[in-house]
């Protein structure tokens, strides 16, 4: 069984976001099963590019944040949508979607078999680690249906590995409902109104930048 294909979208403009796709990402991943899909930068005018190359994006409604950072945001969901089209001419039934923040650790593909095994079938989505909690220490993988039993928060993208059914559900969703982002495409259009089966798994996978590594027993085994 092949490990499925990922997509690392990273602003290849940073040089702290290639570092760390370099350096963190990339060596844990197997040769010829990935690419790296170069994301928008915000802050030129290579958005307004994009939308005249790719009109189709301007199909996807955005609101406007409370942050204000709206250009950020629609960076983000564009080069999002183009991952899921090239997914879709090439007739891919799962894959792996990481932002350039995500960072592995070892034995990703082992750990990757073993959550998968534990996921209910029917699964659509699966969140790679938990984010704005502690992780789990134990040895123990669990994988749990979002939001019940740790009361995490699936918001923090960084890392996620669709289905067949959640590829083609959340294509649908794209383009059919209003959005403030990646997260809430996942997470409130999707897992939250029940157009999604999304779970996530509370172990050792991979974690939320280095500054949330330092912060955990996790981190500390790895030398974080």
């Amino acid at each position: 069984m092949k490990n499925p294909y990922a997509y690392i979208l990273t602003l290849l403009s940073s040089a702290e976001r290639r570092t760390n796709v370099y350096n963190n990402i990339i060596p844990y991943l197997e040769q010829g099963r990935f690419e790296i899909y170069p994301a928008i930068d915000a802050r030129t005018n290579e958005l307004e590019f994009f939308r005249e190359k790719h009109p189709e994006v301007n199909r996807i409604s955005l609101t406007d944040p409370e942050d204000g950072d709206l250009r950020t945001r629609m960076a983000l969901i564009y080069g999002f949508s183009r991952i899921l089209e090239d997914v879709r001419s090439k007739n891919r039934n799962s894959f792996i979607f990481f932002e350039d923040d995500a960072v592995l650790l070892p034995d990703f593909y082992d750990n990757l078999r073993k959550a998968m095994q534990q996921t209910p079938q029917g699964w659509d989505v699966l969140k790679l680690h938990c984010c704005r909690q502690p992780l789990n220490t134990g040895a123990v993988m669990e994988v749990a249906e979002y939001p019940d039993s740790f009361g995490g928060s699936f918001y923090g993208t960084d890392a996620l590995i669709f289905s067949d059914s959640g590829i083609a559900k959340t294509i649908k969703l794209l383009y059919n409902s209003e959005l403030r982002g990646i997260d809430s495409l996942v997470h409130d259009v999707g897992i939250r109104a029940g157009a999604l089966n999304g779970y996530y798994v509370n172990n050792t996978i991979c974690a939320h930048q280095h500054g949330f590594l330092k912060t955990t027993g996790i981190g500390k085994r790895y030398g974080y």
